[in-house]
């Protein structure tokens, strides 16, 4: 049978009847048995208490949930959840006793949490007791944690990132974290960043103000330059928290460095990610951020003196915690170790004392081996089995399959041969199928789509890749649009994944007022992609120039298809009669001229007393007229004033009627 923990110090708990309530003879804490005392489910509650002991309050839930499948009555899965939710954490106070502490706030009080509300409904008397003094506890730190946050002003930008390596050493991503910092107080957002924000805040519980700032901050950058620096404990208790409150107007941005994005974690596969090696990316982060929640007004830099002088110890409490834990578990294991020993010789002794030829109560003989049953492994981790456990069987945790599963996380037990609950015979092989848990599509946006593929291949190989080419109007050409799967969605193996290529944009353009010449080069790249068949044609206008674009067909801005026809309209210019009222007859005639439109033109003389001898009177048709093609145009020509003939000789009358009729015969083209 398996043993079950103590949830505080990791000591074995007296097995009583499952729900009550126990004393852990090592430490004196007072905890709530499960429900069910089935081997596997209390594996996994072992396992669940482990990972909320060491703040891995994401872990610890989903193996809560898995307990709830198979035992949705049992109070202690429904408490668990909720000590996960509100992250508490027993520590050790002064005076000997474990007290809680909450690195999950919440605004809702623990009292109405639903969880806690199940735990009670199903719980003995001696359950609701005990849950009952434990909520009301973490209730009022609670309201403590909430009371000084709600006076702490609010954050602009949350910047989440690990401050000490393993051996206590600042991070490489401690100090890009301070130039963000910088660079983003210089230009005026309020930033919380740890190492200088908590400084003042030492020997205090930070609880309060990373709460506040998670819950103000529209954006969070999660910076990382190693894989578990992202899922270092108190570093994914941030960003965890955070993913969990974003709504609307909240934004988280991971940054990376020096490493693979396909690295980080899975919650982050469906984000639009920030390379902090590329060039310019400062520039491009603040661009960013400025377009999800504006610019602010720059606040005086600080000195360089004022950086220099930023406090390094603003982690100092985490560590210490940190050590205070590994001192625990050094106790904790060697009390292990103790109880580990005197179970070894007390089963020695058994076996010595147990009839040749018996295992586990059934009997067999050496000749002929007894069948035994095959346990369920089935959502364990490897390193959660011990083969000497299960001595009638060959356990195999050395030599697995991998498979990838939407089911299970990565390292996960997904299937087992022989099945659980099979009868085989005594010694009989048990191989696994172990989970490399899901693979989630990257978001290749905008990335060029030859290096799109290469990525895809070497993250699963056994996909099917296939492309195909579309219009964009705001994606490159030669770029991924979009996919099929759409970023995010869990591949499953073999399956068939489209990237589509940008051709760039298929809309028709504006060539209104270009030349000919400078419509058919910004059209060049568009006709090349579509294939697409140009058709001239040249029309008057008013407004336009001659020999410039009027229109087009079909009109800017529409979708074009391929090999469509697109006809450009050309300015032949004003079609329009113009004015030439003054003009010598020359100049009317090149004015006319000049309309490129073959008109047949007459001059006509005649007498006119308020316009100089040989100046255009007026047109037929009269200016401002709408002219056709070789239209045939009057242009009427001054002779000026012509003089009385009275008391003129009749010599002199006929020369002047002769001068007239040969003027006004002139002209004809």
């Amino acid at each position: 049978m398996a043993e079950l923990k103590c949830k505080m110090c990791g000591g074995a708990l007296p097995f009583t009847k499952g729900g009550s309530l126990v004393t852990c003879e090592y430490c004196g804490a007072q905890q709530i048995l499960p429900r069910s005392l089935d081997d596997k489910l209390v594996r996994r509650f072992d396992l669940a208490n482990d990972y909320r002991a060491h703040c891995e309050f994401d872990k610890a839930a989903t193996l809560y949930d898995q307990i709830l499948l198979d035992a949705p009555d049992d109070p202690e899965a429904y408490w668990g959840r909720v000590l996960c939710r509100y992250g508490i954490e027993y520590v050790t106070a002064k005076d000997g006793e474990r007290t809680a502490t909450c690195h999950r706030t919440q605004f809702k009080s623990i009292l109405k949490d639903p969880d806690y509300l199940s735990a009670m409904r199903y719980a003995d008397s001696d359950g609701k007791r005990f849950y009952g003094e434990q909520a009301a506890y973490i209730d009022t730190i609670q309201k403590g944690i909430l009371s000084v946050s709600s006076k702490e002003a609010p954050f602009d930008i949350f910047i989440c990132y690990k401050e000490k390596d393993e051996t206590g050493a600042r991070t490489v991503d401690s100090v890009i974290g301070q130039s963000l910092y910088n660079l983003l107080t210089a230009h005026g957002y309020r930033v919380f960043f740890a190492r200088i924000t908590l400084e003042d805040k030492l020997g205090t519980a930070y609880e309060p103000y990373i709460f506040s700032a998670l819950n103000s901050a529209r954006v969070m950058l999660v910076l990382g330059t190693k894989p578990e620096y992202f899922n270092a404990v108190w570093v994914k208790n941030e960003w965890s928290r955070y993913l969990s409150m974003m709504q609307e107007g909240k934004y988280l941005i991971p940054c990376y460095r020096d490493m693979s994005p396909y690295d980080m974690p899975e919650e982050f596969h469906a984000l639009q990610a920030q390379n902090l090696s590329a060039i310019g990316f400062e520039q491009d982060l603040l661009h960013g951020i400025a377009k999800l929640i504006g610019t602010k007004q720059p606040e005086p830099a600080h000195t360089e003196a004022e950086d220099d002088d930023a406090c390094a110890a603003d982690h100092d409490e985490a560590e210490q915690a940190a050590s205070r834990r590994r001192k625990k578990l050094t106790v904790t294991l060697i009390a292990a170790a103790v109880v580990a020993l005197a179970l070894s010789t007390l089963l020695l002794v058994f076996a010595f004392k147990r009839p040749s030829g018996t295992t586990d109560g059934m009997e067999t003989t050496v000749g002929s081996r007894a069948t035994v049953p095959v346990d369920d492994f089935i959502g364990l981790y490897l390193t959660q089995i011990d083969p000497k456990d299960y001595p009638d069987l060959k356990v195999n945790v050395t030599d697995y399959d991998e498979e990838f599963s939407d089911s299970f996380k990565a390292g996960a037990i997904i299937d087992q041969t022989p099945k659980a609950g099979d009868l085989v015979r005594f010694g009989r092989e048990v191989r696994f199928v172990v989970s490399k848990g899901p693979i989630k599509m990257p978001d290749f946006t905008n990335q060029r789509g030859d290096t799109a593929l290469s990525e895809l291949e070497a993250l699963a190989p056994e996909l099917k890749m296939q492309t195909a080419e579309e219009a964009s109007e705001t994606v490159a050409k030669g770029c991924v649009v979009r996919t099929e799967p759409v970023a995010g969605a869990v591949l499953k193996k073999n399956q068939t994944v489209m990237l589509y290529i940008s051709l760039g944009s298929n809309k028709m353009l504006d060539l209104t007022n270009d030349t000919e010449s400078d419509a058919r080069e910004k059209m060049e790249s568009l006709s090349e992609n579509l294939n697409l068949r140009f058709h001239l044609q040249s029309e008057a206008s008013d407004s336009v120039p001659s020999g410039s674009v009027i229109r087009t067909e079909p009109a800017a801005g529409t979708a074009l298809e391929q090999g469509q026809q697109v006809t450009i309209y050309i300015s032949l210019g004003s079609n329009k009669m113009p004015e030439l009222a003054n003009l010598t007859p020359e100049a009317a005639k090149q004015r006319l001229n000049d309309m490129n439109m073959d008109l047949k033109i007459t001059f006509l003389y005649e007498e006119s007393s308020s316009v100089p001898s040989g100046s255009v009177i007026r047109t037929e048709p009269a200016a401002g007229t709408a002219l056709e093609q070789g239209q045939r145009v009057t242009i009427y020509v001054s002779l000026g004033q012509i003089p009385v003939l009275a008391n003129l000789t009749p010599e002199a009358v006929k020369l002047g009627q002769m001068s007239s009729r040969a003027g006004g015969a002139k002209g004809n083209k």
